[in-house]
This record gives C-alpha cells, structure tokens and sequence, in this order.
C-alpha cells in the first residue's frame, strides 16, 4: 500500500503512481500549450509548394534569387528580412502584392493556383510546415505570418501594437485603456468585422495604457470594450500607446 503524505498546505496522496495535490480530488496538471497559429499547423501541402516553385523560377528569381534571399533588384522573400516587412500580415495581402504587382512590367498574368502555388512555395522556404489541406483563396485572410512560438520579438517603444481593453476618462481630456490585453505586434490597417467578432470573445486582461491623441474617438466608446491600435511608449512609470486606430470589440466593459 502506497503511504499518503499529510501536508500543510492541503491534502497530497500518491496512489498508484499518481500525484494529487491541493484539495481532495484535485488533480496536478500540466499547464496547456499555447494554442499554436494557422501558419504553424501547415497551411498548404507539399504539393503545392512544388508547384510553386515553377512560376518562382520562371518569373521571380530574376529579382528574388534562387535562394529567395533578394538582390539588388528585389527584397529578400526569406528570413528575418521577411518576417520583419510580413509579420502579423496575413497571406491575402502577400497573395494580392504578387498577384498586382509581380512582375512589375508584367503583373497579373498567373491562376490563382499558381498565385497559391507561388505563397505556398514562399512559407515552406520560411520553415512553415506543409499539412495535408491544400491552401485555397477563402482560408488566405485568416493565416497571419508570425514566428514560431517562443522566438516573438520584444516589443520595443515604437513598435505598432494592438490591445483590447475598456476605454476610460483618466481626466476632463484623456483617457485610458484599463484591463488591457498584453501588447501584440500588429499592422496600422484596420481590423475586418469579422476579426473585431473574435476580439469580443477575447478575455480583458490586467493593463493599463495612457491613450495619446485620441481626440474625439474616444468620445463615442466611453466604458466600452474597444480594441486599439498604435505606436507604443515604454518607460519605467508608464506605458503610452499614441493611437491610430479605434474600435468597438464586443459591448460595454460591465456586461
């Protein structure tokens, strides 16, 4: 018989191999993985990526380089240099920017299954896994490309950033986001209606952010959840996001 073990602090028993600890009944768990992105559960298959690969040599490499590092005729479509222009954007507007301006003398002339092809051949050089579900137009605005879990950036004063929280006076003329998310590296452009849908099942977070010219906006949204986007302000006493863009995210802060 496995002894039980009397603590302090609650109740823990081994039993057959099996820690409980705590209250009674309450078992020790492992806390969950982070929930991994679109872009990391492979997005495209291989197949496309191969396929990719034919209009790539044909009509991009010319400026992109065989091994997508970029020449002086074109940007890198690899590494850091990519992932600094592209994070957090999603893969309809990389789709769009080749599809309307690449090449520029002569855009516009592929399918869209070799536009498919082309972005799918573009995430594999990133280190983006295949998966067994072609890549198909309507999935495109709803990949973003973003690191691997682990490796995101540290967000810097002057980073544009996101954050969800509910919109408050701090004074006669400014205002605060309090119960803010964490801070998450964003693009200036504005959120679709159906990205704002998922914001409002998001949870408020702890935060709180000064709101630097604001200037009217705040005034339709006073208590409301709003999602804010802008240039971000660090320092030891306060965090300032100077907005550039206000939204509605999911109804008064007290219901």
């Amino acid at each position: 018989m496995m002894p039980r073990i009397r603590t302090m602090a609650g109740l823990s028993v081994i039993v057959a191999g099996t820690l409980w600890t705590g209250s009674m009944g309450t078992r020790a768990q492992e806390k969950p993985a982070a929930e991994l992105a679109p872009i990391w559960k492979g997005a495209y298959t291989a197949a496309q990526a191969e396929g990719g690969k034919v209009p790539f040599t044909g009509l991009c490499r010319r400026c992109h380089s065989d091994t997508l590092l970029g020449s002086e005729r074109g940007p890198a479509l690899k590494g850091e240099s990519f992932l600094e222009h592209w994070e957090q954007q999603d893969l309809d507007r990389l789709r769009s920017k080749i599809r309307d301006t690449m090449p520029p003398d002569d855009p516009g002339k592929l399918s869209e299954e070799e536009y498919l092809g082309l972005v799918s051949y573009i995430i594999q050089n990133n280190g983006y896994p295949a998966g067994s579900t072609p890549l198909d137009s309507a999935a495109l605005s709803g990949i973003q490309v973003v690191r691997k879990p682990g490796e995101e950036r540290e967000l810097r004063s002057f980073s544009v950033v996101q954050v969800v929280g509910c919109l408050v006076k701090s004074g006669e003329r400014d205002w605060q986001l309090a119960q803010a998310t964490e801070p998450v590296l964003t693009r200036e452009r504005a959120s679709s209606p159906e990205e704002l849908k998922a914001l409002a099942a998001r949870p408020l977070g702890a935060r709180t952010f000064e709101l630097v010219s604001l200037s009217s906006m705040g005034d339709a949204h006073p208590g409301q959840k709003v999602e804010v986007k802008g240039l971000l302000y660090k320092s030891a006493t306060t965090n300032r996001v100077n907005v550039s863009s206000l939204q509605a995210a999911g109804g008064s802060c007290g219901s």
